[in-house]
């Protein structure tokens, strides 16, 4: 989100982080993992993501804040992060929230405790202001370079993605370039990203008459020439705002233009051998407040107005949500697409915010009223119309679930005298690449035979203790099971791994993944062991 006007209201703040009701019961429904919500820290509103049925959301936190989520719904840390600057000039240094270590809230200590999971690497660094990462592109580059594999070396499992531009226009493209680019110089080789992520507003970057910043403000250490301008006061705004490098405040919901974006980001992605990976929209919504106005429904006069004296009313502000999720929800290109999820251009996205404070940026688009602590957690009466909106949205939405087997590992052991056999861990990965997450225990079963007749052993995977299995997990080792085969003699022997052998998880979209093979290889004591490689 990029902050271009500050207008809080402080005592609408202390109201709002006012004792809570005691909490009971909520009224929820089924999750989607495509659907997500953005929670600001400050307002503790994150327990009502729920509500809304959103699958996953952000806080800008390395971990979660204010109160427990159901697992059901996914938190994705985000890691933030600044360079060093004195006045207008920016040094060779920057600085990582958390640190880089296994203190109490150092990031070592919240990977290991979080195998598996997405981690974003910085926020909007292109924005050049104090709530936003701000940073060169340069140094963008040598910052992922080592939060990346801090990360890994921890748990390789891990999934790391880029910190999303503010928008995607030919400057902040070009800044994505310089990433890239500079990685591939220092580092010798292609920058390393599981999961694409961007943010998308439509917002003016330069003021054409004197060059100074407009209101989404020019991207760090890119060509001033090319940035998106804002149009010319006084003249026609018809004329203006049909210029292909004008964005007016008119276009802030031109959904064309947000078309267009997910387009050019997804381009931008094909051209740099990246198609084949996931592209999440982790920020969209109107940002524009609407404050001030003489008549919440038909308003003639507010503090801000596009060029045509239009408001940012909550009918506009859901139309243009409403317009969003209709191409989201089905945009598809096999030129572009991923084709591990049916050629769809954004596999997950989530809207901005479920609160911010009363005529901030992006308050226009609360999910929740202004005085959501007055209600019972969970009561739809406390949201927003665009809460009401999201809500009915996604409840409408078709629903999967689909567990697959990713890996089933190679294991070595020994013997040790004067034993003549060994036992064996063995483990399959499997992750849930449908699109709400699995609550219901179920069997994974290990098989020493290929009609799977043979059982090894048998492990339950159990959410309510080891959590939701979370869908939307293209290509992620999100959870494991694991069996002890016993009195293996030396030798190499094949396993079968079955994920819900016994059929508890109904209407899988595709039964005919769950099956992965795996080998043990058992040396005497005294044999060299091979060096073992993990798959996929």
């Amino acid at each position: 989100m990029i902050v271009f006007m500050v207008s809080l209201l402080f005592l609408g703040l202390w109201s709002l982080l006012s004792p809570k009701p005691t909490l009971q019961a909520q009224e929820t429904q089924p999750i989607n993992c495509r659907y997500g919500a953005n929670n600001l820290t400050a307002m503790s509103s994150n327990q009502w993501i729920p509500t809304l049925g959103a699958g996953w959301w952000i806080d800008f936190s390395w971990e979660p804040q204010g109160l427990a989520v159901p697992s059901a719904s996914e938190h994705y840390p985000q890691i933030r992060l600044r360079q060093n600057r004195v006045g207008d000039t920016f040094l060779p240094t920057y600085v990582v929230t958390p640190a880089l270590d296994f203190s109490e809230d150092g990031l070592g200590t919240a990977v290991i405790n979080n195998p598996g999971h997405i981690w974003i690497v910085g926020n909007e660094p292109d924005v050049d202001n104090l709530a936003q990462d701000s940073m060169m592109p340069q140094m963008y580059a040598q910052a992922y370079y080592d939060i990346y594999h801090y990360i890994k070396g921890l748990d390789a499992t891990a999934q790391i993605a880029n910190g999303g531009l503010s928008m995607i226009t030919p400057g902040r493209l070009q800044y994505l370039d310089i990433v890239w680019d500079t990685y591939q110089t220092l580092y010798g080789q292609p920058m390393p990203v599981d999961v694409w992520n961007m943010h998308l507003y439509i917002l003016s970057e330069i003021r054409p008459w004197d060059g100074g910043y407009s209101d989404g403000k020019i991207a760090l250490g890119t060509d001033p020439a090319i940035a998106i301008k804002a149009p010319y006061a006084g003249q026609p705004p018809a004329t203006e705002c049909a210029k292909a490098d004008v964005y007016c405040r008119a276009e802030h919901d031109d959904i064309d233009i947000f078309m267009q974006q997910v387009q050019y980001m997804r381009q931008w992605m094909k051209n740099h051998g990246q198609q084949n990976k996931p592209l999440i929209l982790s920020e969209f919504s109107q940002l524009y407040p609407f404050v001030d106005y003489d008549d919440p429904i038909n308003p003639t006069e507010c503090f801000l107005m596009d060029e045509f004296g239009q408001c940012f009313t909550a009918a506009r502000v859901t139309q243009y949500m409403q317009n969003a999720l209709n191409y989201l929800s089905t945009a598809t290109d096999p030129a572009l697409g991923y084709p591990q999820d049916s050629n769809r251009l954004v596999q997950q996205w989530n809207w901005f915010s479920m609160v911010t404070f009363p005529g901030s940026t992006g308050s226009s688009s609360n999910l929740l009223k202004q005085n959501y602590t007055d209600f019972v957690y969970g009561d739809p009466d406390a949201l927003t119309q665009m809460g009401n909106a999201y809500r009915n949205y996604i409840a409408a939405q078709p629903t999967s679930v689909n567990l697959v087997a990713n890996s089933a590992p190679h294991v070595a052991g020994h013997l040790v005298y004067p034993a003549t056999t060994a036992d064996a861990t063995i483990s399959v990965n499997f992750s849930n690449t449908g699109t709400t997450s699995i609550t219901d225990p179920f069997e994974v079963t290990f098989y020493a035979d290929a009609a799977m007749t043979d059982e090894i052993g048998t492990a339950v995977v159990d959410p309510e203790v080891q959590g939701a299995i979370n869908g939307c997990s293209w290509g992620r080792k999100s959870d494991a099971a694991s069996v002890v085969w016993t009195d293996l003699a030396v030798g190499t022997y094949t396993y079968w791994v079955k994920i819900d052998s016994n059929n508890d998880i109904d209407d899988e979209t595709n039964e005919n993944d769950n099956i992965a093979t795996g080998q043990v290889t058992i040396f005497r004591l005294g044999n060299r062991l091979p060096i073992i490689s993990f798959t996929k």
